[in-house]
């Protein structure tokens, strides 16, 4: 249910469910949070998605690698980047591995900021570590080819992911 009101933009709704369970003290699961902070995010509402973020450890809630991913995807679509870095260091710091979904937020980010060499180090990053770049990432590089000036760097990093994008779609 929060899910549904989330996507259709019924955050404010959500987030009275939420705290009306949160009063019965039912049992709550990170998964609820997770999908509040990624409406609110959604929303544009990134203070509020980080009041919720600060406050899952007084909950007995651990982030994931979910929960860490929302936030760093919401604080890359707002341009906080050195923001990135500090969650970055808290997931480290639990012990939370980033996957696939993470390195691309990341690396949509820093390309949106024109910041393609740091983008290009995430990606060889995520490569090495055993993550394969999906057609978000080649869809992404194939957009900005086309919106910014001819870059060498988006050009390296396509030739690099072509295979795998060939593999996918195969």
């Amino acid at each position: 249910m929060l899910d549904g009101l989330c996507g259709n933009g019924q955050v404010e709704q959500a987030l009275l469910l939420l705290d009306a369970l949160e009063c019965k003290e039912e049992h709550l699961y990170i998964t609820y949070y997770n999908i509040i902070m990624d409406g609110l995010c959604e929303a544009k509402n990134l203070d509020a998605a980080r009041a919720i973020f600060r406050h899952l450890p007084s909950k007995g809630l651990e982030p994931n690698v979910v929960t860490y991913t929302i936030m760093i995807k919401g604080c890359c679509q707002n341009g906080l980047l050195e923001e990135v870095k500090v969650i970055l260091l808290k997931m480290e710091q639990a012990s939370v591995l980033p996957d696939e979904f993470t390195y691309n937020s990341i690396i949509q980010g820093n390309l949106k900021r024109g910041h393609y060499e740091h983008a290009s180090r995430l990606f060889e990053e995520m490569c090495a570590k055993g993550f394969s770049p999906d057609s978000f990432t080649f869809e992404l590089l194939l957009d900005l080819l086309g919106t910014t000036e001819q870059n060498p760097t988006i050009f390296n990093i396509i030739q690099k992911l072509a295979p795998n994008a060939l593999k996918e779609k195969l």
